[in-house]
């Protein structure tokens, strides 16, 4: 009954602290259980042991709150008419164990209805971040509040007061005042002369939730959600239902711009630090299952329809609000521009190179966005960011002329019926998808036909084009009139209102200036507030393929990579093939990162039988090599194609390293195996793990374009990863994940082993010889001498003993040494017929590469 607050563990070893949240419930039924009156029951919570008992549970290091919901956090008052007034939870916020006030903050920012505010009949729309902000500390429960739902109906608004001078004590929204000031009980409507054991500006405050449904109106009641198994689901005062994700965004930006001013998030004397914690505000809410499969797999989650107005933020908080995409279109160009609009998408494509306005129109024609320059800066603006003016009738001109005032309606037969946009939408896997509005009674066979390069939900597409509609209708009315040279403020988009005489809104379309200045306008809506169709926007995801785990295995590899030295080689199958898969690592088992996604499915299988080493340099005739494989097939070649590259495999080798393998023979025997004959061993400096042999079941991995080269970091290289991979539609903790561990060597740069070793007499020492070899740019058979790989040419020449033991090593800067003849008898104690030495060229970096021995009889 202890949970952590969203975001939050008991235990984090990336912080110094960690967080604990208690819930209501765990308060509620540990300590007031078979009481009935709720503040004579909640007054035990600070009496009892559960503050302290949880501290001693977790140490001093761990920071402990209580999610107290917004209506309770500042105290109790019981709708009895008694007057009382408790401080219910005071003894819990003062309890040393008790570090943080938290806050479940689901307080109202609006009272928005069709047609506006009726309090604030400035504000643009109920997303105007102003108005959100206004109402932050203040509107409904800090000035006034609603008696009575008939109020509320009716916009009848009652101040919040206080015979005793304390109005912020029935406030919820004035928490700077609850926080910093004494409190007082009232018990009886009686105020106590003593305080409660809160001291002010003590601790900080956490946001412990903080949200709103994606819904219209949404700020008018965030804490209402939407979910018919629910008794309490619901839509927010006045709200029309359609899906709004712009109301959840400018809600909580609304939010975390308010709590970041200074001004209004003063600074404790007591902990040096702001009132409310804005680093401790925790959204609600992020839902761990994978979008877009919840929401919409309903047949796995029952609740995915819930989702679309909801609170969720998955798949909402990559999108952007109009306003800021319009400014970053303009910016992209090179053009500052100021946007003033409502409006959200969750993506927009500019194609290829093309003017800003052709960028930019689109938008404007779907958003009904009208340009406005004044003061030599552009502005984008909505019908309810244009200023509106009102006029007195009296003013308008009379010119020679023409009418005082003309009217005029466009025909019907003009008008558009239906309104239709293309668009691409996430639950339709970015495919294009037709929206369309329409009007039934209209007789007209007009058409607005709209093509947006945009990712949109279908619900955001369908108010937008009942918008234009709606727009298209209205504005059939239009009104002519001149006015005087006082009115020269006016400009192309604001709307105006008359005093009296002429009824409605109206939006200013065009100018001409003379000797007075004549305004043709059309009529408008200001606001776009529409019952929209709650249509699912939802395409139904059909239930989701299950996929086992992949034959998954790394490679080092020699060949050179993009990357040298930092370059691991996947190679993946499975049947059934999910199409694309994601390759994943992690120092530990646990914070996995992605590596690669790749959609190659590599021909892999493994031995059915032990495979010996081999003769290099020629082809291996004795050996053949039995597999079977997971995937695909293979088939032989010329020896000419094999001696140009074609066929090469990659087996496990007993020691761990791949030996490169190419054959020129390839048969499918009945047994359903491949045998693979006429074989070239130990390719590519893999020698060493060729002359270790390989066991049967060793993995073979066909070395074609079906394996990733997955590049490595700095920090990487060297180390040893755990790995998992699987589909790429699953989460990288799913079952359907294989898990290997690897260590990356870099192959790529170990100096192939010298060959051709030879051990003479001379002069009583022993005379070493051998032929270097190189990596690149070695097959130039016209060249006197191979290039030299490395810096320097080095050589670790090691003398061996008869079991193979080292018993002496020595370096040398050329393709010879000499072994002489007073270490010959320090070794051995007399001259030898028969040496064992090996040999390894020592790249750049300090480290020897392959090596190569032989034992010699010395003459």
């Amino acid at each position: 009954n202890i949970t952590t607050a969203p975001g939050a563990s008991i235990t984090d070893e990336s912080t110094s602290a960690s967080a604990l949240v208690i819930s209501t419930e765990t308060v509620m039924r540990r300590h007031c259980r078979g009481m009935t009156q709720t503040p004579k029951a909640i007054d035990g919570i600070a009496e009892s042991p559960i503050a302290a008992d949880v501290r001693g549970i977790l140490g001093p290091a761990t920071r402990i709150t209580y999610a107290a919901d917004w209506t309770e956090y500042f105290g109790h008052h019981p709708q009895d008419g008694s007057g009382d007034l408790l401080y219910h939870l005071d003894p819990l916020w003062a309890h040393p164990a008790v570090d943080v006030v938290g806050i479940d903050n689901y307080m109202p920012l609006a009272d928005w209805r069709i047609g506006g505010d009726p309090g604030a009949p400035e504000a643009a729309s109920q997303f105007d971040p102003e108005y959100l902000a206004t109402n932050i500390a203040g509107g409904e429960g800090f000035d006034w509040y609603y008696a009575s739902l008939a109020d509320r109906l009716a916009g009848t608004r009652t101040p919040i007061t206080d015979g005793d001078g304390e109005p912020w004590v029935w406030r919820y929204k004035d928490i700077v005042s609850w926080w910093s000031n004494d409190h007082h009980e009232r018990r009886g409507g009686v105020r106590s002369a003593e305080a409660t054991a809160w001291v002010p500006r003590s601790k900080p405050i956490w946001f412990t939730e903080l949200g709103c449904g994606a819904v219209a109106m949404g700020a008018n009641q965030p804490n209402v959600f939407p979910d018919p198994k629910s008794g309490q689901s619901g839509l927010p005062y006045f709200s029309t239902g359609a899906r709004c994700d712009t109301a959840q965004n400018r809600f909580l930006l609304a939010h975390y711009d308010h709590w970041s001013r200074s001004e209004v998030n003063p600074v404790s004397p007591v902990y040096g630090g702001p009132m409310v914690d804005v680093g401790n505000i925790y959204l609600w809410a992020w839902d761990a299952r994978p979008f877009p499969q919840f929401p919409a797999n309903d047949e796995r989650w029952s609740d995915g329809a819930n989702w679309r107005t909801g609170h969720w933020l998955n798949g909402r908080i990559g999108g952007c609000p109009l306003d800021d995409l319009v400014v970053a279109l303009a910016a992209d160009f090179g053009f500052a521009i100021d946007a003033r609009c409502d409006g959200f998408i969750d993506g927009y494509v500019v194609s290829g190179p093309m003017p800003t306005r052709q960028a930019l129109e689109p938008l404007c024609t779907l958003f009904g966005l009208s340009g406005v320059a004044a003061t030599g800066e552009l502005t984008l603006q909505g019908r309810a960011q244009a200023s509106i003016v009102t006029i007195d009738p009296a003013d308008i001109c009379e010119p020679e002329d023409q009418s005082r005032l003309t009217f005029h309606r466009d025909e019907e037969s003009d008008m558009p019926h239906e309104a239709e946009l293309t668009h691409a939408e996430i639950f339709a896997d970015y495919e294009s998808q037709h929206s369309y509005s329409r009007r039934l009674e209209s007789a007209t066979q007009r058409k607005i036909d709209m093509q947006l390069p945009a990712i949109m939900p279908r619900a955001t597409a369908i108010g937008a084009l009942e918008a234009r509609l709606r727009e298209a209708w209205i504005g059939r009315e239009v009104l002519r009139f001149a006015l005087p040279w006082r009115h020269a403020g006016l400009c192309v988009g604001d709307l105006v209102q008359f005093a009296s005489e002429i009824q409605g809104v109206w939006r200013i379309e065009k100018i001409e200036d003379g000797e007075v200045r004549r305004v043709s306008a059309r009529a408008c809506s200001r606001f776009d507030e529409l019952p929209a169709a709650q249509g699912a926007d939802l395409a139904r995801a059909p239930a989701a393929a299950t996929f086992g785990q992949p034959e998954f295995v790394l490679l080092n590899l020699p060949m050179s990579g993009a990357s040298p030295g930092r370059s691991v080689y996947s190679a993946i199958t499975a049947d059934p093939w999910a199409g694309r898969y994601s390759i994943w690592s992690s120092p530990s088992d646990s914070g996995f990162v992605l590596r690669s996604v790749s959609g190659k499915r590599a021909v892999t299988g493994s031995l059915t039988r032990a495979l010996s080493p081999g003769p290099e340099g020629r082809w291996d005739g004795a050996n053949r090599i039995r597999a079977r494989l997971h995937y695909g097939e293979l088939a032989g070649e010329t020896p000419e194609q094999v001696l140009n590259g074609a066929n090469a495999v990659a087996i496990r080798s007993a020691i761990g390293e791949w030996e490169i393998v190419q054959f020129a023979n390839a048969e499918l025997l009945g047994s359903g195996e491949w045998e693979l004959s006429k074989l070239l061993r130990g390719q590519i400096g893999t020698d060493p793990a060729m002359r270790a042999g390989c066991l049967a079941d060793a993995d073979l991995v066909v070395l074609d374009a079906g394996l990733e080269e997955i590049e490595l970091g700095e920090l990487d290289a060297g180390l040893t990863l755990n790995w998992r991979a699987g589909p790429a539609s699953d989460p990288v903790s799913d079952e359907s994940h294989a898990g290997i561990t690897h260590e990356h060597r870099a192959l790529d740069l170990r100096p192939f082993s010298p060959v051709h070793l030879r051990a003479r007499r001379h002069d009583g020492d022993v005379a070493l010889s051998w032929i270097r070899r190189a990596r690149i740019a070695a097959d130039d058979w016209e060249a006197a001498e191979i290039a030299l790989d490395e810096v320097s040419e080095r050589y670790l020449v090691s003398i061996l003993d008869p079991l193979g033991a080292v018993i002496r090593s020595f370096e040398a800067t050329a393709p010879s040494a000499v072994y002489s003849a007073d270490d010959e008898i320090a070794d051995f104690g007399a001259p030898v017929g028969q040496i064992t030495f090996s040999v390894a060229q020592i790249a750049g970096s300090g480290l020897a590469g392959a090596e190569r021995r032989a034992t010699l009889t010395l003459h």
